[in-house]
């Protein structure tokens, strides 16, 4: 499999890839200022940094970033560690190797083990992602670059104590790489809006929340030893975290263990706060604040993923509950539309077989034969419409076929051409890739097209319309940063630039008979037609639509020969 098209991250970089030459440019400056920050939480130049976020920015660069940028990446952070350790440290180049290597040699050893192998395994939850991100990147990854740190400080400062500073980098590292990777990425996720996710009241309260966290951090965390009350005790900010993980998403959840752990480790650093006694040295102080912020930063983030985990759950049963209707209005559409298509279809064969016969019996020059040719064509128009009754009813088969989706669009957008107007631009993007499915070619083609006419409605004073076939990854969850690598399904989108539509009508254009159009124009059937359609192809159908900006209706089929066709 291309490694570009692993799960969501990848995703992540193709929506970055039109600023991927601005990414690496700001890399350099923001990596140094990163860890210029770090050393910031260092309690004396021979121990660690009880937090260091630069191990976890580096980390999410290289896990959004192809394979190819990698050496780039790692030279400017190699560069930007010895030109921070030559500010802090003041040593030769030749004493720093082992230090300036420590962050890209755990950044690399963890992204290499989540791209290549964590990511293909199906994992069935969020929670099951999260602790194995925890094991790899902010156990084992760190632990090896702690090795190569504790060495270079004992060279730096023959004073320290190995495996006190081994400890003490560890679990920085581990800090920094479990909070600020899973922050970058779900804020860099192209399927979080936070426009979409926060109405006006839970912006009011994620913004008390994050208030109240601040305070109540800067008091705990800022008293003074000597004075014992309740505020001497770490947990009094716990509740919250536990707030953000009950109500709110990842983002905030992130963002408020980064607040949490940067406000408890600046005030330890500077000689306040509970942690200073506990333990009997300053070595034994960074590990009861290490130990505390990495428990509650782990502990709220399984929490908030198992949440999340349930409101995927509880978003799956009302979207199974929706098809279910959807799908007994389809029925008894179904029962009253077979009789009457029946029945219908009958007068429609007396009709046009009278009319033929009129038009055999009149000279070429009678006047007559004309008006029978009219009554044979309107028989014949009757004729679709039923045609496309039957199709609702389940009563037409199927006949399935492999054939390349990029020709059918083609072929769609030839018959198109002659029933948009000259105010409307049509434009075909088709990549050169095969995208072979199985399905009735015929059938998709009513799809489409009805979905053009769609298109050709909602732009009366003229537009763009778009038709664009691609390959994309199975999106069933589109919450999470990370997905499950499946064959990529084939994707078809019909883009137009009309009116749009209400969020009362995007969430009823499937309905049968139902319609935004003007009165006496439509039946209301051809969303139905097409959802039914594609739903027997084994495909999915989705639609995203805004007023005054226009509508994309978005078609995916599964590929040839998977296990859904």
């Amino acid at each position: 499999m291309n490694d570009e098209k692993v799960a969501d991250l990848i995703a992540i970089h193709d929506a970055l890839s039109g600023r991927s030459r601005l990414l690496m440019v700001l890399f350099g400056p923001v990596y140094l200022l990163t860890v210029m920050a770090g050393y910031q939480f260092q309690l004396t130049p021979e121990s660690g940094s009880a937090f260091w976020p630069a191990s976890g920015l580096v980390l999410a660069v290289l896990l959004i970033t192809p394979f190819r940028t990698w050496p780039v990446l790692v030279i400017v952070t190699i560069a930007a560690e010895s030109l921070a350790a030559w500010f802090y440290y003041g040593a030769p180049g030749s004493l720093r190797v082992a230090f300036d290597f420590a962050n890209p040699v755990e950044a690399l050893f963890s992204a290499t083990i989540i791209r290549r192998y964590v990511l293909r395994i199906e994992l069935t939850s969020t929670v099951h992602r999260l602790i194995a991100f925890a094991v790899i990147a902010a156990g084992a990854g760190t632990a090896l670059g702690a090795f190569l740190g504790a060495a270079s400080i004992r060279t730096l400062a023959p004073e320290a104590v190995y495996w006190q500073t081994w400890h003490v980098w560890w679990l920085g590292d581990s800090l920094g790489v479990l909070i600020v990777t899973p922050l970058l990425l779900v804020w860099a996720s192209p399927n979080f809006k936070l426009r979409d996710r926060l109405s006006t009241a839970r912006l009011a309260e994620a913004s008390l929340l994050l208030g109240g966290l601040a305070v109540t951090a800067n008091l705990v965390f800022s008293s003074v030893p000597a004075l014992r009350t309740i505020l001497d005790f770490p947990y009094v900010v716990f509740p919250f975290l536990l707030w953000g993980a009950v109500r709110f998403r990842p983002p905030l959840v992130t963002t408020a263990c980064l607040m949490m752990t940067t406000i408890a480790v600046w005030h330890t650093v500077q000689g306040r706060g509970p942690f200073l006694v506990m333990g009997n040295t300053e070595h034994g102080h960074t590990l009861a604040l290490q130990a505390c912020l990495l428990v509650s930063a782990l502990s709220t983030m399984i929490l908030a993923a198992a949440f999340e985990d349930q409101r995927h759950e509880i978003r799956k049963r009302v979207h199974a509950e929706r098809n279910l209707i959807q799908s007994q209005k389809l029925d008894l559409v179904g029962r009253l539309a077979a009789g009457v298509a029946h029945d219908y279809n009958n007068y429609i064969m007396v009709i046009s077989s009278q009319s033929e016969f009129i038009a055999r019996k009149t000279e070429p020059d009678d006047p007559l034969r004309s008006h029978a040719r009219r009554i044979a064509d309107a028989a014949d128009r009757a004729a679709s419409l039923t045609r496309r009754l039957m199709a609702i009813t389940r009563s037409q088969v199927t006949n399935p076929k492999l054939v390349d989706a990029n020709d059918l669009v083609k072929k769609t957008t030839d018959l198109a051409r002659h029933l948009l107007g000259i105010d409307i631009e049509l434009r075909v993007l088709i990549d050169d890739a095969p995208r072979l499915v199985s399905v009735d070619p015929e059938q998709i083609e009513i799809a489409m097209l009805n979905l053009v006419l769609n298109a050709r409605d909602a732009m009366p004073d003229g537009g763009l319309l778009t038709i664009h076939c691609d390959g994309c990854d199975v999106d069933d969850r589109p919450d999470e940063p990370i997905r499950t690598s499946q064959p990529p399904r084939v994707r078809i989108r019909v883009i137009d630039t009309g009116i749009g539509m209400t969020k009362e009508a995007r969430d009823r254009c499937f309905e049968p008979f139902f319609t935004s159009g003007k009165e006496g124009r439509g039946t209301g059937l051809g969303l139905t037609t097409v959802l039914d359609i594609v739903d027997r192809s084994g495909g999915t159908i989705s639609v995203e639509s805004e007023r005054g900006v226009g509508t994309t209706f978005e078609i995916q089929l599964p590929p040839a020969g998977s296990s859904s066709v």
